[in-house]
């Protein structure tokens, strides 16, 4: 099909709006991958990440939505030569495929390289549209442009199928209990404490009690080797009032384990904190509940060293209340009697 000189001054409003929803797109979807990036997947909050992955994921399958428009809408005013146009049609499918894996397999840093393709490729593409459109370029030029995006989009299998055999396939396992499965578990946890283990030996002087938080959850293997590296941490201290001020609540459960010191500023903080948590989970509750709640329910030997290093019983006494107000369950007479058992300690 030759050029249609006249129809490319008639384009139309259609292909500069499906051109401008193409480059919003494309610019969420590089927002999205420039908030997960350069973060490290952590163990129990691996969805976090996977969510913003998802998220760059959509934008770039809407990027590739509207090239396709883009494409009939070229095609329909003559300015694809039938050459060009099968091309486009065959390639445009498979870097789509493509550029979705991109995004999953950059999940792992190894493969970070593979984003050129969701990010290079629609630029290829939409920068030959509008110039088809303004003046069709040679046969040759179109060719070799749908030539590169098909070979950015074949680059993507080698990683790919790594990217399967370390991280699904070690994980076809047949979940009926028995040695093969406790085997399987085994090996999974010996890999993360490992992995974790190299995680805490990069840390330094600069490291933050936040950013270890993932590595003191109850199913962390390599929970006492945290909780003695956070007790090294120079900036532990100013830290622990300022995640308090803030309420971030996973530095409650830690006070015992991490060496802090019952200054004022660190008591008045914690003062204000448990106000605040009472304050808001009074409000939260319209009727008693089987459960006084994980963060107290977690923090009773911490609630212990509050009773005795901080001016707190005030705020103590009104968790006590805040428990007794809940339904007569176990678990809210077990945490009644715990925080009995620590105060006592005093």
């Amino acid at each position: 099909m030759n050029p249609v000189p006249s129809s490319l001054r008639s384009v139309g409003t259609a292909a500069p709006v499906l051109l401008a929803l193409m480059f919003a797109c494309w610019a969420f979807a590089l927002r999205g991958i420039s908030l997960w990036i350069a973060l490290q997947p952590a163990p129990g909050r691996e969805t976090d990440r996977m969510m913003l992955q998802a998220w760059s994921g959509g934008w770039t399958l809407l990027v590739w939505i509207l090239l396709g428009g883009l494409l009939l809408v070229a095609n329909a005013k003559g300015a694809l030569p039938s050459s060009v146009g099968l091309a486009a049609w065959l390639i445009h499918p498979l870097s789509t495929v493509a550029a979705l894996i991109a995004i999953g397999v950059a999940y792992d840093a190894r493969w970070r390289w593979c984003l050129a393709l969701p990010i290079a490729a629609p630029l290829l593409i939409a920068a030959y549209i509008a110039w088809a459109f303004l003046s069709p370029p040679p046969a040759k030029v179109a060719l070799a442009m749908w030539a590169a995006v098909l070979a950015l989009s074949l680059s993507i299998l080698p990683p790919a199928l790594q990217f399967k055999s370390d991280h699904l396939d070690s994980g076809a396992i047949d979940a009926t209990p028995g040695p093969k499965l406790d085997r399987w578990m085994a090996d999974q946890r010996a890999k993360r404490r490992a992995d974790e283990l190299d995680e805490l030996s990069k840390i330094d002087d600069e490291t933050t009690l936040s950013e270890l938080e993932h590595l003191v959850r109850k199913d962390s293997p390599v929970l006492q080797e945290t909780l003695a590296a956070m007790r090294r941490l120079p900036q532990r201290q100013a830290e622990a009032v300022l995640r308090f001020q803030a309420d971030f609540t996973f530095i409650l459960r830690l006070l015992p384990d991490i060496d802090l010191q019952p200054t004022p500023e660190l008591c008045g903080a914690i003062r204000g904190h448990l106000q605040r948590y009472l304050r808001q989970e009074r409000a939260n509750r319209h009727e008693p509940m089987g459960f006084v709640g994980a963060q107290m329910e977690e923090s009773v030997p911490s609630l212990g060293w509050i009773s005795q290093h901080c001016d707190c019983e005030a705020e103590l006494d009104d968790v006590e209340r805040f428990a007794r107000a809940q339904l007569d369950t176990p678990e809210v007479r077990q945490f009644l009697a715990s925080l009995a058992d620590a105060r006592k300690k005093r």
